[in-house]
Order: structure tokens, then sequence, then C-alpha cells
């Protein structure tokens, strides 16, 4: 049995360790910014060891192992969460498998609609599998979902083109 004095203590201690594991997350992220990439993954497996729901950890993890050239590791990366599925994607399309990539971001849509970095890499794959209905398609909702991206002046011209 637990004393009072044991739960506050335990509790505390659990209030604690969310800012250690966000602090944890930023400074893998941090690597992974600056291109050091054995220390992000150390950072992202601590965190998808302790926090195997951390859909943030998973995607930078995974992001990294891709940035390590390590692209089976990444692919067989195994949740039904939608950032797995968008890097297995990228690794994909890094593969140049674009119809294999264009199942995997759809599958990353359907769990997330809203993502508009899978919309824009959705559209990129369709276009490389001659389907610019498609390529349209996701580069239009692309388009309202993130209007002011680094990328919206080169899917803008891409757009021009087709029409």
């Amino acid at each position: 049995m637990l004393t009072s004095l044991t739960k506050r203590w335990l509790l505390s201690l659990a209030l604690a360790a969310g800012p250690l594991l966000a602090a944890s997350l930023q400074t893998g992220v941090d690597f992974y910014r600056t291109q050091r990439y054995q220390q992000a993954e150390q950072e992202f497996r601590g965190l998808t060891g302790s926090e195997p729901g951390n859909a943030d950890a998973h995607f930078y993890l995974g992001m990294t192992l891709v940035e390590l050239n390590r692209l089976d590791e990444a692919a067989a990366m195994s949740s039904e969460s939608p950032e797995v599925y968008f890097n297995r994607g990228l690794v994909r399309a890094n593969r140049q498998d674009f119809p294999a990539a264009v199942q995997d971001f759809e599958k990353a849509l359907a769990l997330a609609p809203h993502d508009a970095r899978a919309h824009y890499y959705a559209g990129m794959a369709y276009n490389r599998t001659g389907r610019p209905d498609k390529m349209v398609e996701h580069f239009q909702i692309f388009l309202k979902q993130a209007p002011d991206s680094p990328d919206a002046p080169k899917v803008r011209s891409l757009l021009r083109t087709v029409r």
C-alpha cells in the first residue's frame, strides 16, 4: 500500500519527467537539424523506448534513419501512426519506387488528412507516376493547408505547367 507521501512523491516525479522528455525531444531535433544524426538517433531511440506512443519521436527517428542511409530500417518501423507511413513513403520515393511511395503517403493521409507535407510528397510521387490529376488534387490541398510554405512557389509553378 502506498502512503500519501509516496503517492505525492511519485506524482511529482511523473510531472517533472514531462519537461525532461520534451527537452530530450528538442535535443534530438536540434541534433537532427544540425546534421548530427548519430546523436539524434540516440535521443529519439531513448524516447521511442520510454514513450512508445510519442509520434514526434517516431517521426524524427525515421527521418534520422533516412539521413543515415539506413533505409530498410526506416521502412521497417512498425506502427499505425501516420508518421511511419510518411517516413516509409519518403524512403520509397528516395528509391524511385513511386507507386509504393504513393500508397504510403495515401495511408498517412488516411490517418492524418491535414498533414500538408504528406499532401506535398503525395503530389510529387503522383507526378512521377504519370498521374497529373492526383498530383493536382494533392497540390491544391497542400496550398490550402500551407500557403506560406517554402515549397509553395514550386508547387504553384508545377500546377501552372499542368493547366
